[in-house]
């Protein structure tokens, strides 16, 4: 069976490849046109400042004379207010869904692609006057009943209260504020609300009451055919097909053997599940719960025996199985969540009786309500529970150490850890060969050996990395002794409300394991270069912040001292021929600005050089020619240029690259930004001075490794490396 199951996951990658490919989607001949498309609202909207995404599920498309009859899901970006299942017409681009941007940005086109869709649209004109007949499908009710429940809970709460009802009742956990979803993921209390097990229990109990009567047999097939439908209608949720399937696989093992073996049950569960969806092998949530259960399995009785001092036994238990839970999944949720919350899980024993309750509770609210108008009992019973569902997050927040934020581990380590779980495992039972045991041990013992001889061999580097911000700057800069500069950090362009510093750069450090920041450097006040300082000051450790003593009525520069004064960060403001010496023996040496009442705003931009391990690096914000031409003698050769204002040809002179001569020239610079950066001239110039050009856009993030001694290599995320 162990066979069968590696095998499976192995085939379930190939052909989820397979299954991502846009060439496989009937929009394919249409892709990045200007089309029109007819279909119906074929799931729950989500809605944020105003603004609705949903998903469309298109009847047809057409493209100039051209019609196709296509039946592809795409998502619809507007500001328009659609009910579900509404038949609609939109007109607008196509586009395809952007991937990640960097190596730890979250894949929203893979979590997509799971449910088949692969592509957007954000709306030009939207139509309603379109008559479509809707296919009846499995999914179309569950969402009709779904829309239904909500539209309820929405005429009698709002907020955060909705919010939690929605969450246990539908599993729709899109309608929380963004301050009570915040604290839900640092405490990891979101993954109580909707549990499938739950679910299950409550269809079994329900069963048992309705058939107490019948036979045994005609119960256990009744279990499995209503299961088996429920989970049909609800084949698009990973924790609910787990539950629903490993039921009825229970059910069948014990009708067929008389007992159920765990690891078979589990085994089948992979299979039919990577057989039914092979992207489900990137579901972060079925992925943990599958490992939590095999954890279980593997480990149970040396850790009951460990906390057999315990009395009573089921206060053991529930301590041993907790202790399971917090220890065996800290590098999955490390790797899919950035940290752990080690007391979530000691919550289990509130939250789970908390929403069992309100599941139970809320037909009879919904049943009161129809009969008398209003529910005069059983609302206040859930308003207990949704009150104490609210809590409990903020709760567990105030407890020191309840967010422990961890660097994303490599896929070796996550594979090392388990290897090291499955010894432990044979070393407690000794029932294996010992040949499979010496297979495993030369395994093991040479992956962390590796893993050590490459930490050794990195001792004494730096490295640079530009991390793709999109159209914006964000610098990470990490010196020998475990210093950590950031310069910039993006935040995105004046017209988008997206704040890539928020979403993209504090995420990235936050991975990297990078918790402490000795100095963050803002360049200059724009918008898409000093957001991510600002979200690494509200997050992270930030010692100080550098920066002109420029514009002085900006509002991120205000905020930026608001957030100094607030949290005790040193403000130093840089000046021409200032010097910063680190620890570590790196140097910065400030350049720009010189501040004058005529400067423009780009020109206001630190410009500095950093010198490491005998590499020097130049970083130039936003500054123009005249600051190129005012400063030209003090420039001098560098390793790498960081290209002025993102290939603007405002900047970068022929005059200032032949005088800093870099050997690579680094634009961070959005994909198909609307200004149509980086300009053509820059770039000739560049190639003219034979530079290296490597741009995030092209490149994703770009990351140079600096050795002792001033060799370098850079790797980058699209998979380009090259040693110098």
């Amino acid at each position: 069976m162990r066979c069968i199951v590696i095998t499976t996951i192995f085939i379930g990658i190939i052909i989820s490849q397979y299954a991502q490919s846009y060439e496989m989607n009937g929009l394919f001949p249409v892709d990045d046109k200007f089309i029109e498309i007819s279909g119906y609202v074929s799931e729950l909207p989500i809605e944020k400042d105003g603004r609705y995404t949903y998903i469309i599920t298109c009847d047809g498309a057409k493209y100039k004379d051209k019609t196709y009859n296509v039946k592809e899901n795409v998502i619809l970006y507007t500001d328009k207010e659609l009910a579900y299942c509404q038949n609609i017409g939109v007109r607008g681009f196509l586009k395809r869904l952007n991937g990640k941007m960097n190596h730890n940005e979250f894949d929203f086109s893979k979590y997509y692609k799971s449910k088949n869709v692969f592509y957007s649209i954000t709306d030009y004109e939207v139509a309603t006057d379109y008559s479509i007949r809707q296919p009846i499908e499995p999914k179309t009710i569950v969402n009709y009943c779904k829309s239904g429940i909500g539209n309820f809970i929405d005429k009698y709460t709002s907020g955060d209260t909705a919010g939690i009802l929605k969450a246990i009742t539908i599993g729709y956990k899109k309608d929380f504020s963004d301050e009570f979803e915040a604290v839900q993921k640092r405490t990891g209390t979101m993954r109580f609300l909707y549990p499938g097990y739950l679910h299950i229990l409550l269809i079994f109990t329900l069963l048992e009451l309705c058939f107490f009567f019948a036979s045994r047999k005609f119960k256990e097939m009744l279990a499995i055919m209503v299961i088996l439908i429920y989970a049909i209608f609800n084949s698009s949720n990973a924790a609910i097909l787990k539950s629903a399937y490993a039921s009825i696989f229970t059910i069948l093992f014990i009708k067929k053997y008389g007992y159920f073996h765990f690891p078979d049950i589990l085994s089948a569960l992979v299979i039919v599940i990577l057989i039914t969806n092979p992207l489900m092998i990137y579901n972060s949530g079925f992925v943990i719960s599958v490992t939590i259960s095999w954890l279980f399995f593997m480990l149970k009785t040396p850790v009951y025996k460990l906390f057999s001092f315990i009395k009573p036994k089921w206060l053991m238990q529930y301590i041993a199985a907790c202790f399971l839970g917090i220890i065996g999944t800290t590098p999955l949720l490390a790797y899919f969540y950035d940290g752990i919350a080690p007391y979530t899980t000691l919550f289990t024993i509130v939250y789970l009786p908390v929403v069992a309750v309100t599941l139970v509770l809320f037909p009879l609210m919904w049943l009161e309500t129809a009969l008398l108008g209003q529910s005069y009992i059983f609302a206040k019973g859930i308003l207990s529970c949704v009150v104490l569902c609210k809590k409990l997050p903020y709760i567990i927040d105030s407890i020191p150490f309840s967010s422990i934020t961890l660097g994303q581990p490599s896929i070796v380590t996550i594979i090392l850890f388990y290897l090291a779980v499955m010894l432990i495992r044979e070393i407690y039972y000794k029932k294996t060969s010992l040949l499979k045991f010496q297979i495993k041990g030369v395994i093991f013992i040479g992956g962390i050996v590796s893993v050590i001889i490459t930490h050794i061999f990195a001792i004494g580097n730096a490295y640079i990395t530009f991390v793709n911000v999109g159209q914006g700057d964000g610098t990470i800069i990490e010196l020998a002794n475990g210093e950590n500069i950031i310069v910039d950090g993006g935040g995105g362009e004046e017209y988008s409300d997206y704040d890539t510093g928020k979403k993209i750069f504090l995420p990235y450090l936050i991975d990297e394991g990078i918790q402490r920041i000795d100095m963050a450097i803002v360049t200059h006040f724009h918008k898409d270069h000093c957001l991510g300082t600002i979200a690494a000051m509200n997050e992270l450790d930030v010692q100080a912040v550098a920066m002109p003593n420029a514009m002085k009525g900006n509002k991120y520069r205000k905020e930026i001292e608001e957030i100094a004064a607030q949290k005790d960060i040193k403000i130093y403001y840089l000046e021409k021929g200032d010097r910063v010496t680190f620890e570590s023996g790196a140097v910065l040496d400030i350049i720009s600005p010189s501040i004058s009442d005529n400067a423009q705003e780009n020109d206001t931009s630190i410009v500095f050089t950093l010198t490491t391990n005998g590499f020097k690096a130049l970083f130039t914000g936003d500054i123009t020619e005249n600051t190129e031409k005012k400063y030209l003698a003090d420039f001098s050769d560098v390793d790498i240029l960081k290209v002025a204002h993102h290939g603007s040809d405002t900047s970068s002179s022929a005059a200032f690259i032949d005088k800093v001569s870099p050997e690579f020239a680094i634009i961070s610079v959005g994909k198909d930004n609307t200004y149509n950066l980086p300009d053509s001239v820059v770039i000739n110039r560049l190639k003219a001075s034979n530079t290296h050009i490597l741009r995030t856009d092209e490149l994703g993030d770009i990351r140079f490794n600096i050795k002792r001694g001033g060799a370098f290599n850079y790797t980058t995320f699209y998979c380009e490396q090259k040693e110098y």
